[in-house]
């Protein structure tokens, strides 16, 4: 039996398929796909996100090492490149940190914005997600606060990770927000435990502004303390949601050993906490009889 050629069949139908919507007036344009970005959307392609895997404790930026610390990774976070000699995956767009189980300590000195010491300096969009708050640790060593979320960090999300033994002669020994930096701050499944600062022990957020909002979900916020005030959290403004979290056993010296709340409904969002226990914080750790609201003040 002779064997029929099926390619001259489907060449047969194609040329048949065009006649028919070019008579009809049908155009049929192919999308074609480059990474995950179609052509038919070149002009506005989809901005490239970097997953940027930290590999060691090790707190420094020797490049060309092998080793991407969590320093190097924001240092690539923040500049959308590479600064690591291929230690770490280069920055773009909204970064994602990914910590395995460990503890990460601040061991570079240093007093400066940038992220070279002291602090981890966050000045651009990311995502730091640990392996969970059980087994992720991110530790200030006592030596400086833990985060510094500065005015080009738009959206910061920390997830599944405990920041912990954070300490600040000013404020915000855990986690320290910008004066009136618009930026939208996540905390997910998190815990900020025996961080200190001069106010807001675990947290200081002021952003004094509407645009900006913080959310706690699944927190836990327990053993901070403030000099001054807000020893779990000092929030001065509007835009924070709180919901299925803790803040116990903080203490502050003067107002609000769980929370300080100041300058409410100066912006949009308000305040909204639910589901959420605040207990067993103290005010007027001191006794100097200036202090009030052991909870929240």
């Amino acid at each position: 039996m002779s064997k029929y050629n099926f390619s001259h069949v489907r060449r047969s139908y194609q040329f048949i398929l065009i006649a028919i919507f070019m008579l009809v007036g049908v155009v049929v344009v192919p999308t074609v796909w480059a990474g995950n970005v179609s052509l038919e959307n070149a002009g506005n392609p989809t901005p490239l996100l970097a997953t940027i895997a930290v590999n060691s404790t090790a707190d420094n930026l020797t490049a060309s090492d092998g080793n991407c610390t969590l320093r190097e990774a924001i240092q690539n976070a923040n500049s959308d490149s590479d600064t690591t000699g291929g230690d770490c995956v280069a920055g773009s767009g909204i970064d994602t940190i990914t910590l395995p189980a460990g503890t990460f300590t601040v061991a570079l000195a240093g007093i400066e914005e940038n992220n070279a010491g002291g602090d981890f300096d966050l000045l651009d969009d990311v995502t730091i997600v640990g392996d969970s708050a059980g087994t992720t640790y991110i530790d200030g060593g006592a030596i400086d606060r833990v985060f510094d979320l500065r005015s080009g960090a738009a959206t910061v999300t920390f997830q599944d990770l405990t920041i912990q033994n954070g300490n600040s002669v000013a404020s915000g020994g855990g986690v320290y927000i910008e004066n009136n930096a618009v930026v939208t701050v996540t905390l997910t499944s998190v815990a900020l435990k025996n961080n200190a600062a001069l106010s807001g022990g675990a947290i200081y957020y002021n952003p004094n502004m509407s645009g900006a909002a913080m959310s706690l979900n699944q927190v836990e916020l327990s053993g901070n303390m403030a000099t001054t005030d807000g020893g779990g959290i000092y929030v001065r403004g509007d835009g924070v949601t709180i919901v299925n979290s803790t803040v116990s056993n903080n203490s502050a010296n003067n107002n609000g050993g769980g929370l300080y709340l100041r300058n409410t409904g100066c912006c949009a969002g308000g305040i909204a906490i639910s589901f959420s226990t605040i207990a067993n914080n103290v005010a007027e750790a001191d006794s100097s009889g200036v202090g009030m609201g052991g909870g929240g003040a």
